[in-house]
């Protein structure tokens, strides 16, 4: 070759001897080596581009204004990008991490927040609906037992739409089917409730004052003893005539035979359901499909 990667030219022709005249085919032959060797050369401008891959080192390359900033291999299939003397970012075949080491990369099955109405590429809206294509989640919720339901042999994906995610509780203690609820040791177990009304036994105990109750009685009477009492006449006008004590009886009262009363309390409250959400706004959630 005329040129090497090391930018060595070579000359194909034998060498010229001392003293010897040069014949015009050696030096035309020299000649159309180096032109050659400098048309297949990346110009230092940049007017040429590559044909190939060009072959670095480990040390890869950097910015001559920037000598601590540029690309580099760290390991096998392994590429880091280095800024200010510090790799910021790593990428290999399985993962994308930071400055820190921590993943970057989407994890199959994890869900994100999105504030948008369409998913990006490799993710899937969090609507419960049936995975048809083949993808790594969908390996992954076949093999975790389709936690999500199922639609004939295809795994659901969990269903946020007007629901909060909660973390699955291991202690079998904050989210039990005691208070009403669904059992929150149970993957994909979900309930909807957004208005709630208080039966009797759910209400705080509680007193009527007489003074703000009102009270109804319509068949309360005391009975008393006829022969302490005579009539004496249409008094007042009364066709049955008023009683009044004899002179022969005790000036004291008599005793009451008997009381009988049935009052009832006035009923308050409606009944109407109250709701019990908070704040809030609406967003979508999406899960990484990975394919």
């Amino acid at each position: 070759m005329p040129f090497d990667g090391n930018g060595n030219f070579t000359v194909d022709q034998p060498a010229f001897t001392s003293g010897t005249p040069i014949s015009s085919s050696a030096t035309n032959s020299n000649n159309t080596d180096f032109a050659g060797g400098l048309t297949n050369c990346v110009t230092k401008d940049g007017q040429s581009s590559p044909t190939a891959v060009i072959p670095l080192s480990n040390d890869g390359f950097n910015y001559a204004s920037d000598p601590d900033t540029g690309i580099h291999r760290t390991a096998a299939n392994t590429q880091a990008m280095e800024c200010g003397g510090s790799d910021v970012l790593t990428a290999s075949t399985t993962d994308l991490t930071d400055v820190a080491g921590f993943s970057i990369r989407p994890i199959v099955g994890e869900i994100r927040i999105y504030g948008l109405t369409t998913a990006p590429s490799g993710w899937h809206l969090c609507d419960g609906t049936a995975l048809t294509a083949t993808s790594p989640l969908r390996t992954a919720l076949i093999a975790a037992s389709n936690p999500y339901g199922v639609s004939g042999s295809d795994p659901l994906l969990p269903d946020l739409r007007g629901r909060s995610p909660f973390g699955k509780d291991t202690t079998g203690t904050r989210i039990t089917v005691a208070g009403g609820n669904v059992n929150g040791n149970t993957l994909g177990a979900s309930q909807d409730r957004q208005t709630k009304t208080l039966s009797i036994g759910e209400m705080p105990a509680h007193t009527h004052p007489g003074s703000t109750v009102a009270i109804t009685d319509p068949s309360h009477f005391h009975a008393q003893a006829a022969s302490t009492l005579t009539s004496t006449g249409g008094n007042n006008g009364q066709s049955g005539g008023d009683f009044a004590r004899s002179a022969s009886t005790p000036a004291t009262a008599p005793a009451q035979t008997g009381i009988t009363a049935t009052p009832t309390i006035a009923s308050q409250g409606s009944g109407t359901p109250f709701g019990i959400l908070p704040g809030l706004v609406i967003v979508n959630f999406i899960i990484f499909v990975g394919a």
